[in-house]
């Protein structure tokens, strides 16, 4: 962005002097003043909003899911297909000792051990925490989401976060306000 782009900006907030140390974001610039105020600024509300996921990217990057309100991100919560398979692998190997110790045929041990392994594995595919905490008892629902196996589907809990509290509540840190003027969009960041 040139100098004179960013006096017509500042001109536009009704500021005088805009320090020339202004820095780029990824998707827009920061604009600093005299009077110790600075505005992220982008041409699009797609570029904020872009601006803002990476912010919220960074925030998981620094401290985790613990940056969002843990009722609301629990509803973004994932198994990977892997953790799927290795959690049925290993309910299925402790099914396998009970089983030997009834002393039943191979032939009928392999058909149960299957059936098992597909019930199982639709279980978790359907609803892992309900199986794993309500159904089989292993978890509490607090320890269930600290396990490893435990993801989140980052895009879509970025995408409602900004749809639920807008754009503003992520890059406006002053006052979670967003402004508009003359097609640019204006964040406060002190």
């Amino acid at each position: 962005m040139t100098g004179e782009q960013r006096k017509e900006l500042a001109k536009l907030l009704g500021k005088k002097d805009i320090y020339p140390s202004s820095d780029e974001l990824e998707h827009g610039v920061i604009l600093s003043f005299d009077d110790d105020t600075e505005y992220f600024v982008f041409d699009s509300e797609d570029s904020a909003r872009q601006q803002a996921k990476q912010s919220m990217q960074d925030l998981f990057d620094d401290i985790g899911i613990e940056g969002w309100n843990q009722d609301f991100a629990r509803n973004y919560y994932t198994i990977r297909e892997g953790d799927i398979r290795f959690l049925v692998d290993d309910m299925v190997e402790a099914e396998r000792e009970s089983l030997e110790d009834e002393g039943i045929s191979e032939d009928e041990m392999e058909e149960r051990l299957e059936d098992m392994r597909a019930e199982y594995t639709k279980s978790l595919e359907d609803d892992p925490k309900d199986f794993l905490v309500n159904e089989l008892g292993f978890y509490s629902e607090e320890d269930f989401f600290k396990q490893s196996f435990v993801d989140y589907d980052l895009d879509r809990l970025f995408e409602d976060s900004i749809d639920i509290d807008g754009i503003g509540h992520t890059l406006a840190s002053y006052d979670g306000e967003e402004l508009v003027l003359d097609g640019y969009y204006f964040y406060r960041h002190n």
